[in-house]
């Protein structure tokens, strides 16, 4: 393969030597053999797919969009005013041979990893207008998908259409989905916004049990470990509980990582980095304690203690494109924590360099809550605001309402827009 680039006025090229077989590119090697990645090249067809989804104006034209099965890593969820909802896991999913091990590389040189065509739409792990009302899914199985585990859909799919787990942030989904009856979007906002971390209340009782079974536990230890026996598992800005309990199972996480067999794939690494597949039962006692000695010894070395409420350490900050998170510039205390931790307001925040404090990076961005009828109603907001100039008033306008879960109207039809209007122009003025 030959590229062009240019390097000053001067038009070069560049040769490369690819490889490639039936079962796609050549796309990286392990212990002395190459490995390739097989997929669909849809293009214009899965182009066309999302053009077909948008346009639809009920489930049957949806789910002849659908149909098309073309995409690929994506789950669907639908609603519309006619009181539908439905959940499809997957799209486009070959037939294989359910003996091998599809999560991880097989051999390629045998007519047993074959494709053996695709599955049809209806074959697929799939709720349309299940009875318990709802769907939920937080990059997790299906077959938690309506709240209670479905036996059946397990015993009746192969395993490569179900490679999820059950994240902690599912969890909290079902928990709050549960409670809901004749919800408003109000409702599903403060739901949304629950405070409780599923992920803390399965891990942080392992650490209080290694702690106590060791013979002389450390005294210095004592009072963390009391500060995480008294905690209930919500996170708040003030509670110093929370920061102890992020920044241990954040230790735990490349422990797990280190067991995966190799070469692992995505699958495997994001199962452990969103919490699904996060486990202590292999983790000595000593070792569980020796992290929350290493995350006290930290705290007290960049703060000058390790009682550090949550919401000093775990900052949001905009700044323009380019500029570096710093102490020295405003910031807002957040209550969320990652998606591990089981908050379905997922905010992941990092230690940056020159920095004591943590700044957000990844999580959620843009959230809607929409009320299908015969007018769309609905709310969102965004992290930090719709401009982009630091000088604009609306560059952080949305800060408090992305922290604590007041959203703003979606203006969706012209009236709304002209009424709420800071500035109206004609082209050419």
């Amino acid at each position: 393969m030959t590229l062009r680039y240019k390097k000053g006025n001067e038009l070069l090229t560049k040769t490369f030597t690819t490889y490639r077989t039936h079962h796609g590119p050549v796309v990286s090697a392990y212990d002395n053999q190459w490995i390739t990645l097989k997929t669909i090249d849809a293009n214009i067809d899965l182009l066309a797919m999302h053009w077909k989804k948008m346009k639809a104006t009920n489930l049957k034209e949806f789910k002849a969009a659908l149909n098309t099965r073309v995409m690929v890593g994506s789950n669907i969820i639908y609603a519309d005013r006619a009181g539908n909802i439905a959940y499809w896991h997957g799209n486009f999913v070959p037939k294989k041979d359910p003996a091998q091990d599809w999560k991880h590389a097989v051999e390629g040189s045998t007519p047993t990893t074959e494709w053996q065509g695709t599955y049809a739409l209806d074959d697929l792990p799939q709720y349309i207008n299940p009875g318990n009302g709802w769907v939920q899914n937080c990059n997790s199985t299906i077959l938690y998908g309506t709240g209670a585990y479905d036996s059946t859909m397990r015993a009746t799919k192969p395993l490569y259409m179900l490679p999820d787990g059950q994240t902690p942030r599912a969890s909290s989904a079902i928990r709050v989905l549960e409670k809901l009856e004749n919800a408003t979007v109000d409702d599903v906002i403060s739901a949304a916004h629950d405070h409780y971390l599923s992920g803390a209340a399965r891990h942080i009782p392992n650490l209080l049990a290694a702690y106590q079974k060791l013979p002389s536990p450390p005294t210095q230890l004592a009072s963390p470990i009391q500060t995480l026996s008294s905690w209930n598992y919500e996170s708040d800005t003030a509670s110093v509980a929370t920061t102890l309990a992020v920044l241990w199972i954040e230790k735990l996480i490349p422990l797990n990582l280190a067991r995966l067999q190799k070469p692992y794939v995505n699958e495997d690494r994001y199962s452990i980095t969103n919490g699904a597949t996060i486990a202590t039962d292999f983790i000595p006692a000593e070792k569980q304690v020796e992290l929350l000695a290493q995350v006290i010894a930290e705290l007290e070395k960049e703060h000058g203690t390790w009682q550090v409420p949550w919401g000093t350490l775990n900052r949001f900050q905009r700044n323009a494109d380019g500029v570096a998170f710093s102490d020295s510039k405003p910031s807002w205390a957040v209550p969320a924590t990652p998606g591990f931790m089981g908050s379905l307001n997922a905010y992941v925040s990092r230690k940056v360099p020159d920095a004591k404090r943590r700044y957000g990076i990844t999580g959620n961005t843009f959230v809607a809550v929409v009320e299908f009828g015969k007018e769309l109603k609905g709310k969102s907001i965004l992290t930090g605001g719709s401009s982009t100039d630091p000088a604009s008033p609306h560059f952080t306008d949305q800060v408090p309402g992305y922290i604590n879960g007041k959203y703003k109207d979606i203006i969706f039809y012209k009236k709304d827009v002209l009424n709420g209007a800071e500035k109206t122009y004609h082209p050419g003025e």
